[in-house]
């Protein structure tokens, strides 16, 4: 079973260190040399365990044979070389710093954690399997949910209504993620936090193995999203949300993790997600208009929501001069007064407002949309396709933002108030 044991006396003495080979027979070999012969019918592993804990009166001193036996020569001879080898190591590696507590410096740390949690990863199917079957078959739910928007106003708030739905794939995944945080916050505390890696290192590590999981999640979902729902064929359209999507899932990852920085256990996270999700949604614009908030929540609470630059810079995005095509169910109807024709009664109203005369010569029945295009729909919200590049750069701000208070928490939390 093992290649090499470590077999001690009573009191902690070496009776014996080396290899085993099948069925243990270089041990054995080196006790018949010295006196103890194994019958042909013992099983190896009792034999080596009787010789060594033997208490017969005519039982030989084991220690005292193995520190004038040839194997123990051999064993300090190497140990030495060893010793020197890593003494020259040390001495020219300008990078160790003595004065540290761990044996690597904390870049050798980062890279070593990194590829030992992508195995871990890699190897977690069920962890996988999870996150997939939500980025793909549930966002296909919701995408076909919202099949082939159309320009009416239903249309138009359709493409809204999509990427806000589709973004509560974010708390859907927090518990995978914040599970695979915790156990290995847990390994940490438990026994690897006395000298053996940094704190800073785990830290680096689980955010830099998430990262590219969750970009080529959120890929996914974006392909399976964008033309189902029928967003813009345009590149710089498309391109544009595509890039905002992997923003998103640095944001994802940072605001997964920071959740279960600030709390101590999965299930309490499990209730913040909530109520930090809800929380988000309904001040991102969407469900309440900016305009329409009271008067306490309207200076400030819109401009703090980061869910509100990514609705902002996408929704703005893909309504840009989308020609609006209202229903006759959308359309207000009134009549001009007598010898107008609508478009001559409308005129000033119009050139302040959104919106259009399906039939501008008439009389009597005029027909108003009022929307013109995508972006008079998007400007109630308070979204400016203008804004866009601001709103990417913003979102990705809160990243760096989370990042920050996820290393402070963690600290505070699981370092300072632990010691």
């Amino acid at each position: 079973m093992f290649d090499h044991v470590l077999l001690l006396a009573p009191g902690g003495r070496t009776v014996y260190f080396g290899e085993t080979d099948q069925e243990s027979k270089v041990a054995i070999d080196y006790f018949a040399r010295h006196g103890a012969v194994m019958g042909s019918s013992d099983n190896p592993a009792e034999f080596i365990i009787s010789t060594v804990t033997s208490k017969h009166e005519s039982a030989q001193d084991r220690p005292k044979i193995w520190k004038r036996s040839k194997e123990c020569s051999d064993l300090e001879c190497k140990i030495a070389t060893l010793e020197n080898q890593q003494g020259l190591a040390v001495t020219d590696d300008s990078t160790v710093d003595s004065n540290s507590r761990y044996a690597l410096p904390l870049w050798t740390q980062v890279i070593e954690l990194t590829k030992r949690h992508w195995t871990v990863v890699w190897r977690t199917g069920p962890y996988n399997f999870s996150k997939l079957f939500k980025c793909i078959f549930c966002e296909l739910f919701i995408a076909f949910s919202y099949y082939d928007a159309g320009p009416d106003v239903q249309g138009l708030q359709n493409y809204m209504l999509a990427l806000l739905v589709i973004v509560w794939i974010i708390p859907a995944t927090a518990a995978d993620i914040q599970n695979i945080w915790f156990s290995k916050w847990d390994i940490f505390e438990a026994r690897e936090r006395n000298g053996i890696y940094d704190y800073k290192a785990l830290l680096a590590a689980l955010t830099l193995v998430e990262i590219p999981w969750q970009a080529f999640n959120y890929t996914l979902v974006y392909f399976c999203i964008y033309w189902t729902v029928g967003y813009p064929n345009a590149t710089s359209i498309a391109g544009y949300v595509y890039f905002m999507f992997l923003i998103l899932s640095l944001f994802s990852t940072s605001f997964c993790h920071l959740m279960a920085a600030i709390f101590p256990n999965p299930t309490l996270a499990g209730y913040a997600n909530s109520l930090f999700w809800v929380t988000l949604t309904v001040f991102s614009g969407t469900l309440v208009p900016h305009s329409a908030m009271n008067s306490f929540y309207r200076p400030w609470i819109f401009w703090i929501d980061p869910l509100r630059y990514f609705l902002g810079g996408t929704v703005a995005n893909v309504l840009h001069n989308v020609k609006a095509r209202c229903k006759e169910s959308d359309l207000t109807i009134f009549d001009p007064p007598p010898n107008s024709t609508c478009l001559q009664y409308a005129k000033d109203f119009l050139s302040e407002n959104a919106g259009y005369l399906t039939n501008p010569g008439a009389t009597d029945s005029c027909a108003y949309c009022k929307f013109n295009y995508g972006d008079d729909y998007s400007a109630t919200l308070d979204y400016y396709v203008g804004d866009r590049w601001t709103d990417w750069a913003v979102l990705l701000g809160f990243f760096f933002f989370h990042m920050g208070f996820i290393w402070f928490f963690t600290w505070l939390y699981r370092i300072k108030l632990h010691k």
